[in-house]
């Protein structure tokens, strides 16, 4: 077991956890362990504030379907995970980080672009764009 989440009783890991720089692309190994043996439970931030974590995907939607949550960044009780994040809470306009009714109003106005057949006919453009870029990465270098 991690030594971070090794202690019983009211302990709280420091969050974000480290990843392995050999596999940064996996999720990191306490972050897993939380998954599996405390799905809900407190972190420890940056700034020290402890707030929890939620990592199943059916507790998530429980939690942002639940109306006494916001998921507004600018709310004075939104724990950001680094100085950087919560020196910019204020200037994110997203209408995913608004609640309703905002977030409905700019949703409904932004739908019909994420449609099926509006996918498929900028699709093309899309493959174009990607393929570009993937084929200048070797002039980047490593």
């Amino acid at each position: 077991m991690s030594e971070t989440l090794s202690a019983a009783g009211d302990s709280a890991p420091q969050y974000p956890f480290r990843r392995d720089p050999q596999r940064p692309l996996d999720p990191a190994p306490e972050l897993m362990q939380l998954h599996r043996e405390r799905p809900v439970s407190k972190v420890t931030l940056w700034n020290g504030r402890r707030v929890w974590l939620v990592t199943r995907l059916d507790d998530v939607r429980q939690v942002l379907s639940n109306p006494d949550f916001t998921a507004t960044t600018s709310h004075e009780n939104t724990p950001s995970v680094s100085a950087a994040v919560e020196a910019r809470k204020n200037l994110d306009a997203s209408f995913q980080r608004k609640d309703a009714p905002a977030h409905t109003r700019e949703r409904r106005r932004w739908q019909p672009l994420f449609n099926a057949a509006h996918i498929a006919a900028i699709r093309p453009a899309i493959h174009r764009y990607v393929h570009e870029a993937i084929d200048h990465l070797p002039e980047q270098g490593s």
